[in-house]
C-alpha cells in the first residue's frame, strides 16, 4: 500500500476540516454546536477534575478521549475548550482514512482503487467535512469501528486477532450506545470468513464475547449503580427511530 498518498490524504482531510471550522468560527464568532457538543465538553472538563460519573442520555467515551487534550491545554474559556474539541474531532475524522485505506487495499489489492478511495474520503464528501465543526461521536466511533474490522480481517491469519477486534469494539460501544451492535457484526463476520474448524470457531467467538463484556463490565456496572440499568440511555435508548425528532417525541 503506497504510504505517501495515504499521508497526503490524511493531511488534506485534516486541513479541510480545520479550514471549515475556522471559516464558520470567523463568520459566527462562536463555535456552533448541537447541544450534544456542550454535554461532551462539560463532561470532559468534569473528568479533568476527577468526576467520572456517567451521563444519563449519552455515552462517556468521547469526553474521556477529549479530557487529556483539554487538561493539557488548560483553557479557562468554554469557547476555547470548544475550539480544542473541534480541532481534535477534525483530526480524528481525518484519521478515518488510515483504517479505510488499509481495508480498501486488502480487499481490492489495487493501488489505484485504494488511492481513489482515500481521496474520495479526504475531499469528496462535503457532509463529512462540514460535520467536523460539530463535537459529535461519529468520527471517533467510525475510526474505531473500521479499526476493529482491520483486526477482524487479520483474524483470517491469526484467530486471536478477533479478540482484539472485540476489545476495540468495546471502546466504540463506550463512545456510542448503539456500538453494542458491533459485537454481533464481528461474530457473524468471523464465522463466515474464518476457515478454522467449527469447534475452534466457537471457542474464538466465546473469547470475543468475554473480551467485550469483560472490558465493558466496569462501565456497565457504573451505569447500573447510577441509573438503575446498564443499558438505559434515556431518550437516546431509541436506537431504531426513523427521524431525529422522534428521539425526543
Amino acid at each position: 500500500m503506497p504510504l505517501f498518498p495515504l499521508i497526503c490524504s490524511f493531511f488534506i482531510a485534516a486541513a479541510l476540516r480545520i479550514v471549515v471550522m475556522l471559516s464558520v468560527f470567523n463568520l459566527t464568532f462562536f463555535p456552533i454546536q448541537k447541544y450534544d457538543g456542550y454535554i461532551y465538553i462539560l463532561k470532559a472538563l468534569e473528568i479533568t477534575q476527577g468526576n467520572w460519573l456517567p451521563i444519563h442520555t449519552h455515552a462517556i467515551g468521547l469526553p474521556i478521549f477529549l479530557a487529556p487534550f483539554l487538561y493539557l491545554w488548560g483553557a479557562h474559556s468554554i469557547f476555547e475548550n470548544f475550539l480544542i474539541g473541534i480541532i481534535v474531532n477534525a483530526i480524528i475524522g481525518a484519521a478515518i482514512v488510515l483504517p479505510l485505506a488499509w481495508l480498501a487495499y486488502r480487499l481490492t489489492r489495487s493501488t489505484t482503487a485504494t488511492i481513489g478511495t482515500i481521496i474520495m474520503f479526504a475531499c469528496g464528501f462535503p457532509l463529512i467535512i462540514s460535520e467536523s465543526i460539530l463535537i459529535l461521536t461519529e468520527p471517533l466511533f467510525t475510526f474505531l469501528f473500521l479499526t476493529s474490522l482491520c483486526f477482524l480481517y487479520k483474524a483470517k491469519e491469526k484467530p486471536f486477532f478477533a479478540c482484539a477486534a472485540s476489545a476495540i469494539a468495546v471502546v466504540a460501544y463506550i463512545v456510542r450506545p448503539n456500538g453494542i451492535i458491533i459485537l454481533p457484526i464481528l461474530i457473524v463476520s468471523y464465522l463466515l470468513v474464518s476457515k478454522e474448524y467449527f469447534s475452534r470457531k466457537i471457542i474464538i467467538v466465546a473469547l470475543m464475547a468475554i473480551a467485550f463484556f469483560g472490558s465493558a463490565g466496569p462501565m456497565l456496572y457504573m451505569r447500573h449503580t447510577t441509573f438503575g440499568s446498564a443499558f438505559d440511555y434515556g431518550e437516546n435508548s431509541k436506537y431504531f427511530v426513523d427521524r431525529y425528532v422522534d428521539v425526543w417525541g
